[in-house]
């Protein structure tokens, strides 16, 4: 039980079914999932929404690159379920259709994209809204772009970029490269708050098209398993 004050109500769900399935995968079964409803007491904003469905799964024997091989598999199936093809339009711009009203004034149905028109006898006329001519079409075909996070950065920076990124002390470091290219970020100016500014602005406009982002440093991940090879990033 909680009260969300982003809401002003009271809420009477779960965080996370994590604790259960991994109980069953030390149980010794390997392969678990669950589709159910969570809730997380944080704000509300375009992205974020404190109540959501999610589907966990645990699988014993694999690693974050079989993920990323079994999210894409399934995102493929999905796109094609949902759109028929793998390619689908990406408006630039949204437009809202445009109802005209008989002089009665009567409420009509709502028209939206995609759906089936709707014929109703207080509606006059229905404009449905058109794809923008300058849509980004988006791709799924397989297999999808892959970018490491630090490798990218370390790309872009060549040897700017600190060797720790998880020490304090490449925030001087990290600091002037955002203010040479004049990304703000907001106090306190901590290691992991400096990188998640340098992926909005280096990295994130690479991803038009479904695309992977792997690799991340530790101190965005600090829960995560570190790679073998390279500890100073995760398998994430």
């Amino acid at each position: 039980t909680t009260h969300a004050h982003a809401m002003n109500m009271d809420l009477f769900l779960r965080i996370s079914p994590e604790l259960y399935l991994k109980q069953l995968v030390i149980g010794g079964i390997d392969r678990v999932f669950e589709l159910g409803k969570q809730f997380r007491n944080e704000g509300v904003d375009l992205t974020h929404n404190p109540e959501f469905t999610t589907c966990e799964f645990y699988m014993a024997y694999a690693d974050y690159k079989s993920l990323m091989d079994m999210t894409e598999h399934m995102l493929v199936e999905i796109v094609k379920g949902v759109a028929g093809g793998l390619r689908v339009p990406l408006p630039t711009s949204v437009q809202q259709p445009v109802h005209e009203h008989e002089e009665d004034d009567e409420d009509i149905d709502e028209e939206y994209e995609g759906e089936e028109e709707h014929h109703d006898a207080h509606a006059h006329n229905h404009t449905q809204t058109p794809t923008s001519p300058d849509a980004v079409m988006v791709d799924f075909t397989p297999p999808f772009q892959r970018i490491s996070f630090v490798g990218k950065l370390r790309e872009v920076l060549g040897t700017r970029l600190p060797s720790d990124l998880s020490s304090y002390s490449s925030v001087p470091a990290l600091m002037e490269i955002c203010d040479e290219h004049k990304i703000l970020v907001p106090q306190p100016h901590t290691p992991a708050r400096i990188l998640d500014k340098l992926c909005g602005h280096f990295i994130e406009p690479l991803c038009t098209q479904p695309t992977f982002i792997y690799d991340y440093p530790i101190a965005l991940s600090p829960l995560a398993r570190r790679r073998k090879d390279d500890p100073s990033v995760t398998e994430r």
